[in-house]
C-alpha cells in the first residue's frame, strides 16, 4: 500500500488532470472501503501535519505553531480533499477493470488482516519510541540472519516498493522545491535543470531511507502473520490483480503528494519571505 512514477523522467501533474473526472463506479468505492484508504489517509494526515510543523519551526522559531501556518497545513492536508484526489486517480485507474476478485481478497482473510496491519503499524510509528523499537528489531534480525527478513525482502520486491517509492519521493521534492522557488520569488533565478540536479543528487540517500523504512515498518506491520500467511499476500502481490491494484495506488499518491508537495513548498518560500506569516 504505498506511490508511482516513471524514475526517468520527473513530471509534475497537472490538477486539472483529475479535476474533471467521470463519476466513481460503485465497484472502486467498495475498493477504497475493503482497503480502508481513508483510514490510510487519516494517518498520513498527522505525518504531514507534523512534518509541516518541522518545517515551520526549522524556518522560523515556533514558527510551526504559528495559528497561520498550522491554518495553511491544515488545508494543505484536509484528509477530505487528500482522499477526493486519490479516489479520483483510483477510478481513473481501475474504473474499467472488474475488481470482483480483488474485492474478495481484502474483503476477508489474510488481505483484510494485512490492511489492518499496516495501518496500525503506520499509525504506531507516529510515535518516536515505537519507531525506536521497530529499527532495533530489525538490527537484532540482521544480526539473527532471521529467515523473516527474506520474506519481507520477497514481499518488497513484489510490490517493487523501493523503486516505486523512490520515484515518487523524487517527484514530490522537485514539486516542492519548484513550489518553494515559485513562493519566494525566486523562481526566475533558478533554472529548472539546476532543480533537477538538486533533486537527482539526493537519489541514492532518499533510496538508501526508504529500503531502510520499508524493511523496519513491514517487520512491525506484518509480525503477528504467519510465514504462510505473509507468502499468501506475497503470491497475491505477484498476481496480474495485485500488480494491477499497486500500480493504480501509487498513481494515486504521487498525484496527491506531487499536489500537496508543491503547495506545501510554496507555502514555505513564502514563509521564508516573510509573506502571510
Amino acid at each position: 500500500m504505498t506511490r508511482i512514477f516513471s524514475i526517468g523522467v520527473l513530471v509534475l501533474w497537472a490538477q486539472s488532470a483529475v479535476a474533471q473526472s467521470a463519476p466513481v463506479p460503485e465497484q472502486v468505492d467498495a475498493l477504497l472501503d475493503a482497503i480502508r484508504l481513508r483510514d490510510t489517509v487519516e494517518v498520513m494526515t498527522e505525518e504531514s501535519l507534523s512534518y509541516g510543523q518541522e518545517i515551520g519551526d526549522d524556518i522560523m522559531a515556533g514558527g510551526g505553531q504559528s495559528p497561520v501556518w498550522v491554518a495553511q497545513l491544515e488545508d494543505i492536508y484536509d484528509a477530505d480533499r487528500q482522499y477526493a484526489v486519490m479516489r479520483r486517480v483510483m477510478a481513473r485507474e481501475l474504473g474499467d477493470r472488474d475488481l470482483t476478485s480483488i474485492l474478495e481478497f481484502y474483503g476477508d482473510g489474510v488481505g483484510a488482516e494485512a490492511i489492518a496491519l499496516e495501518i496500525e503499524a503506520r499509525r504506531a510509528l507516529l510515535d518516536q519510541a515505537a519507531e525506536d523499537a521497530a529499527i532495533a528489531r530489525l538490527e537484532e534480525l540482521r544480526d539473527d540472519n532471521d529467515p523473516r527478513l527474506d520474506l519481507v525482502e520477497q514481499f518488497v520486491e513484489a510490490n517493487d516498493l523501493v523503486e516505486l517509492n523512490v520515484s515518487g519521493g523524487l517527484n514530490a521534492e522537485f514539486a516542492f522545491l519548484s513550489g518553494f522557488y515559485t513562493g519566494s520569488g525566486a523562481v526566475a533565478e533558478i533554472p529548472e535543470s539546476d532543480i533537477l540536479s538538486e533533486v537527482w543528487g539526493r537519489e541514492q540517500e532518499v533510496r538508501d531511507s526508504t529500503s531502510e523504512w520499508l524493511a523496519y515498518y513491514l517487520l512491525m506491520a506484518y509480525h503477528p502473520l504467519s510465514d504462510a500467511d505473509l507468502q499468501t499476500y506475497i503470491d497475491y502481490s505477484e498476481t496480474e490483480a495485485g500488480r494491477a491494484l499497486n500500480l493504480a495506488l501509487f498513481a494515486a499518491f504521487d498525484v496527491l503528494f506531487t499536489q500537496t508537495s508543491r503547495e506545501l513548498g510554496f507555502a514555505t518560500g513564502q514563509m521564508v519571505v516573510g509573506e502571510d506569516i
